[in-house]
């Protein structure tokens, strides 16, 4: 299916059970739980050494023996309980109407021979897993199954939703032929066609603005759990066939502590020139202290390019962005035409060169979720439950609704091909 810097993707044609999944089947019982004794400890050490803060994952399964009343499972129990009903749905819905639903990410054979690059890509694909085992929100991609080798040996793959597209698919191919073939009609001089390209128009940008709402969702869900995402991009954006947005791709992701904090709101232990460098945030560059106002920054950059589709700083080499942008604090013009003013505020305050002076990621997803509001698409029902409170709409579930809940206080609320930088 494609491949990253340290990983192949594949595409999950069949899952094949290597014995009956019965629960009421006591040979399957035993033998999976023979299964699972080579490898449980394992696995729960993992889960439990690198859950999330503010996350848990909890089992509610109880067992009636011979009618006498529940007798709560020991752990081993209970995760036999649900690796035997979550294989049996995988390996059922593998396909559903002739589509593959799943895919498999592992390590590249040519990592083995790179001692350094080996061991960073082994990390980033077991800390994407301790990400995906804690977290869920409807546009996080969900990890379905993970393999029962060490993580931190070659060989350990996992399983997830399968996606029909990136981020950068949409702006390169889908959305930017949309323009050119609006702009060309009116050159031709259409106008019997006006009527209908104005809600082609509103309906091209509600897909965009739409999406960047439920990517700035699933960020604003990231921060009200201590996590900094840290190399938001296009690539790392994907859509699933209903054509919502999955945030995947979690290797450089970390979780902040309250005992690195700083006075200032920053936090220590925060590693340098971290993600990509078009995206990234100008403190992060400088190899300064940042927080989660670094991933606010990031996301304005890709607002801007999801607005105008055009590339961010083309052009320059990294030194030309080092002097302009991350110390010169030169940021990408907004056209007006392309741009509401509310979409062109959130713009400057993402970007802003202050940490504390940027949007929290709450106030971005509400601002979007305005901004949806106001293009007024006719008969469209998702503008109704953009319009009422972000509780109502999926892509906000799980968000805290107020400041003081995100534990990050010391930030102020104020109201083609890529080329060259990478």
């Amino acid at each position: 299916m494609g491949q990253g810097g340290f990983n192949n993707v594949y595409e999950v044609e069949k899952v094949i059970l290597l014995f009956q999944d019965n629960l009421s089947d006591e040979h399957s019982i035993v033998s999976f739980r023979s299964l699972l004794e080579q490898h449980g400890a394992r696995m729960k050490n993992f889960s439990e050494e690198n859950s999330v803060q503010g996350t848990r994952s909890t089992y509610s399964c109880s067992r009636a023996a011979d009618g006498d009343s529940s007798t709560v499972l020991d752990w081993e129990e209970k995760y036999m309980y649900n690796q035997l009903h979550d294989r049996e749905y995988i390996s059922k819905r593998s396909h559903v109407k002739d589509r593959r639903r799943y895919a498999l990410k592992m390590l590249k054979p040519s990592v083995l021979g790179d001692k350094d690059k080996y061991c960073r890509a082994v990390i980033d694909l077991a800390i994407e897993a301790r990400f995906l085992i804690a977290v869920n929100h409807p546009h996080i991609i969900k990890m379905r199954a993970m393999s029962m080798e060490d993580p931190f040996k070659y060989g350990f793959f996992i399983v997830m939703d399968k996606l029909s597209c990136t981020l950068s698919d949409k702006i390169s191919y889908e959305w930017t032929i949309h323009e050119e073939k609006k702009s060309a009609s009116k050159i031709k001089g259409l106008l019997h066609m006006k009527k209908s390209s104005s809600s082609k128009k509103a309906s091209s940008l509600y897909e965009r603005l739409r999406a960047a709402f439920q990517l700035s969702s699933a960020l604003t869900y990231l921060h009200s759990l201590n996590v900094i995402y840290r190399d938001l991009k296009p690539d790392n954006v994907g859509f699933d066939v209903d054509n919502n947005v999955k945030l995947f791709d979690f290797g450089l992701s970390k979780e902040l502590h309250a005992e690195d904090l700083r006075p200032d709101g920053t936090y220590r232990n925060m590693t340098a020139c971290t993600g990509t460098l078009r995206y990234m945030a100008p403190e992060v560059a400088r190899k300064e202290p940042y927080h989660q106002s670094a991933d606010v920054y990031s996301f304005g950059i890709l607002l801007w390019e999801i607005c105008t589709l055009e590339i961010p700083f083309d052009g320059y080499d990294p030194r030309m962005y080092l002097e302009q942008v991350v110390q010169g604090a030169e940021r990408p013009r907004i056209p007006s035409k392309d741009v509401s003013p509310r979409v062109a505020s959130i713009m400057r305050h993402c970007w802003s060169r202050e940490l504390n002076s940027r949007l929290l990621m709450f106030a971005v997803t509400e601002g979007l979720r305005l901004s949806c509001d106001e293009i007024q698409l006719p008969h469209s029902k998702e503008i109704s439950s953009l319009s009422s409170s972000p509780n109502n709409h999926p892509a906000t579930q799980g968000v805290p609704q107020k400041r003081e809940d995100f534990g990050w206080n010391s930030l102020r609320l104020k109201s083609s091909s890529r080329r060259r930088l990478g």
